[in-house]
């Protein structure tokens, strides 16, 4: 399934989401990845920097690297599609 991933670094696309993201099923989203943070972008530009046909069925939000900004951002796109929190302990 196509899905952001996020917020991340660069560092952790590459250890962790390597597969998912040369499969073209994921982008990582967050600083060095392949979109920038979500905080300030509205979702007609970050649509914009999807590849060509590719739209993400599902938001993974990587509750360790987010900052409070960030979540008030993904709750509003969680309503374009379906989101996923997840939880580190």
């Amino acid at each position: 399934m196509r899905h952001l991933f996020g917020p991340v670094d660069g560092k952790f696309a590459g250890q962790n989401l390597h597969r998912s993201r040369a499969a073209g099923e994921c982008l990582a989203f967050g600083a060095d990845v392949d979109l920038p943070a979500l905080a300030d972008a509205s979702w007609a530009e970050i649509e914009a920097r999807f590849p060509a046909g590719w739209r993400p069925e599902f938001i993974a939000v990587w509750l360790p690297y987010t900052q409070e900004k960030e979540r008030k951002r993904v709750t509003v796109y969680s309503s374009l599609c379906s989101t996923i929190v997840c939880i580190r302990k």
